[in-house]
C-alpha cells in the first residue's frame, strides 16, 4: 500500500521538481486576414470558487491547452510536419465555431511571454481556412 501511495501522490499533487527551470511559457496567437493577433483560448478573467474546485478534478479544456503548449515547445525546439499539422488541426476546429469563413486566411505565431517584451519564435504561413478546417 505505501508503494501505491508513493505513485499516486505525485500524480495528485504536482511538484515544480518536474521542471529543470521555470522558463517563459509559449503562447499561441492567431489572426485572420492580416488583422490583429488574438490569443488562442484566453484564460477567463475570473473564476468562482466552485469552478476552481471543479477544475481540480475535471478540466479537459486546460489539459488540451497544456497539450498545445507542449506542441508549441516541440515546434520551437525541433519543428516537424506532424507537430505543425496537429496545431493547424486543433486551431481549425476551434475557429470553426467562431464564424470564420472558408475564404479567410489564417496565420498563427508562437510567442514566448516573459516580463520583458514577448519574443516571437515561430510565424506560420498564411493558410486558407478551408484547408485547415477539413
Amino acid at each position: 500500500m505505501p508503494h501505491v501511495l508513493s505513485l499516486l501522490f505525485p500524480a495528485l499533487i504536482p511538484s515544480w521538481r518536474f521542471f529543470r527551470a521555470v522558463e517563459p511559457s509559449p503562447r499561441l496567437e492567431w489572426m485572420i486576414n492580416k488583422g490583429t493577433w488574438r490569443e488562442y483560448r484566453p484564460r477567463p478573467f475570473s473564476v468562482s470558487g466552485w469552478q476552481m474546485a471543479r477544475r481540480l478534478i475535471w478540466n479537459p479544456q486546460w489539459n488540451d491547452m497544456l497539450y498545445m503548449v507542449s506542441l508549441a515547445e516541440r515546434l520551437t525546439v525541433a519543428p516537424d510536419d506532424q507537430t505543425l499539422n496537429e496545431i493547424w488541426n486543433r486551431l481549425g476546429r476551434d475557429l470553426a465555431g467562431q464564424g470564420v469563413k472558408p475564404a479567410d486566411q489564417v496565420q498563427f505565431r508562437l510567442a514566448f511571454v516573459s516580463r520583458a517584451a514577448p519574443e516571437v519564435t515561430y510565424l506560420s504561413e498564411m493558410m486558407l481556412f478551408s484547408e485547415i478546417a477539413s
